[in-house]
């Protein structure tokens, strides 16, 4: 029995390097431009710092970690995500067998390398990423609580201080400590396995971590707490229940519509012992929160990522428990998710399904920038510019890596006169005296901003040009280059 155990594990660990290895292919063959928010990232990762206008700074030191390894290319860029998928991969079984069974964390292996999210983030690098992998570590420190098993101060420090960087990952590690806390106030303080000395070890390892953070903040008058007021957005509340349901039936989307009603049953039909209450206590805060922001306002659906390791845990365990009864339902889930990720991995490596792509390509985003780019750039050799001047944020984003090897300046007109996002902060256009720029625009006729026109400060010289590419079958992308002499 021990050798044949031991044998699914060694077949389980070559089919998930065997997945990561087709994974890191497929963007490698990958025709696919890097997304608006990837390129700001990298943009981020040339100037290293302990946060940015939108985020906190772990993002742009993994891209600017795997751009000094794999160089800067869009592999180079995405290279490390395959990567951190499969130590959360390795990290979840762990967690599982620790708290379960080692079949459990065989199942709660194959969820995670099945998972919809997991298998966009595996093929893109975005800030989840880094903070689901942080979370992981904290939680193989903090296992044993689910087993009322005591922990060291240490442990508790070093759990802390994963909760630090998955916080420096993205601020919504902070349901974490939370959960954390509600577990302690239901279960916890019952039991002499976490004194308060423990609380105070993983709060100081938190605290500690994110310091650099909350120091950059300070100095740079907030503005990422201000911009993540602005993306919650509850001045303008909408009190909208059908938008609560929107929310929470888009976490199906997160983790497949099968496993998602299995995660939900397994909630609903838990014995509520000591192991589902610690992983409820850590489930429970991000999907309530943001259930609450989506009935106030908005709320995007990976919102509410950290709440999706504990809930996929306990149904690794649940599943393991009552394997009779949940074989056929969670082989159909792990089959659906599978086919999904097929179809993903397929479309990423080829830009998409050939002639079973949708008129409406949902990847046409990604497409044709680095035509656009250079088709700009032969028409500022034309005419002798070396500045671009754009009016939107992605256009600034893509640009800039599309022409990261040009000795180009790259700057963006703020409308308002008040920093929005990361390029208005950073590189907001101001008139001099007699550089010769290129506006982009999608119109026809010259940006037209209060003060650009009306107080004289560009004269158009009448000379455009139009860049237009084609990025699905019913769809073309058309930039217009205006010149422009600054006065």
């Amino acid at each position: 029995m021990l050798k044949k155990q031991l044998s699914m594990e060694k077949l389980l660990f070559v089919a998930i390097i065997f997945v990561t290895i087709l994974r890191l292919l497929s963007i490698w063959f990958s025709p696919l431009g890097l997304d608006v928010e990837e390129a700001q990232y990298w943009q981020w990762s040339t100037t290293p710092d302990f946060g940015y206008f939108t985020k906190p700074p772990m993002i742009a030191w993994v891209i600017g970690s795997s751009t000094f390894i794999f160089g800067e290319t869009n592999f180079g860029v995405r290279a490390l995500s395959p990567i951190l998928q499969f130590v959360m991969i390795i990290l979840i079984m762990k967690i599982t067998a620790k708290v379960y069974t080692q079949r459990a964390g065989a199942l709660a292996a194959i969820l995670w390398i099945t998972l919809p999210i997991c298998t966009l983030g595996s093929q893109i690098i975005s800030t989840d990423t880094p903070m689901l992998l942080f979370i992981l570590a904290a939680l193989f420190l903090l296992s044993p609580l689910a087993l009322r098993q005591s922990i060291s101060p240490q442990q508790a420090t070093l759990a802390g201080i994963f909760t630090g960087l998955a916080m420096l990952s993205k601020y919504a590690a902070i349901y974490l400590p939370v959960g954390i806390l509600l577990w302690w106030l239901w279960s916890g303080r019952h039991h002499n396995t976490v004194k308060l000395k423990h609380l105070l070890s993983y709060l100081f390892g938190t605290i500690l971590t994110l310091l650099p953070n909350i120091i950059w903040n300070f100095n740079n008058g907030f503005v990422t707490a201000l911009h993540l007021k602005h993306n919650a957005n509850i001045e303008e509340s909408k009190y909208s229940i059908i938008n609560t349901f929107e929310f929470l039936l888009s976490q199906a989307a997160i983790v497949g519509p099968i496993i998602f009603v299995m995660v939900i049953a397994s909630l609903i039909i838990s014995n509520y012992d000591d192991k589902t209450k610690f992983w409820i206590s850590l489930f429970t805060p991000a999907i309530f929160v943001i259930s609450v922001q989506a009935f106030l306002s908005d709320a995007n659906a990976n919102w509410a990522l950290a709440s999706w390791p504990a809930a996929l845990i306990l149904l690794a365990g649940y599943c393991d428990a009552q394997w009779k009864n949940l074989r056929t339902p969670y082989l159909m889930g792990v089959g659906l998710n599978l086919g999904i990720a097929f179809v993903f991995l397929i479309s990423v490596t080829a830009g998409g399904l050939g002639p079973l792509t949708p008129s409406s390509d949902p990847l046409r985003r990604l497409k044709a920038w680095d035509l656009h780019a250079q088709d700009i750039l032969r028409f500022m050799e034309d005419h002798s510019s070396d500045q671009i001047v754009v009016t939107r944020r992605g256009q600034a984003s893509k640009l800039m890596w599309e022409l990261r090897n040009e000795d180009i300046k790259i700057k963006i007109i703020d409308g308002n006169g008040i920093p929005d996002n990361h390029f208005e902060h950073r590189f907001s256009w101001s008139p001099k005296s007699g550089q010769r720029s290129v506006f982009i625009n999608n119109e026809s006729t010259p940006p037209e901003y209060e003060g650009l026109t009306s107080e004289g400060q560009v004269e158009w010289l009448n000379i455009k040009d139009n860049s237009v590419h084609e990025i699905s079958k019913k769809r073309e992308r058309s930039l217009v280059m205006h010149l422009g002499l600054e006065k």
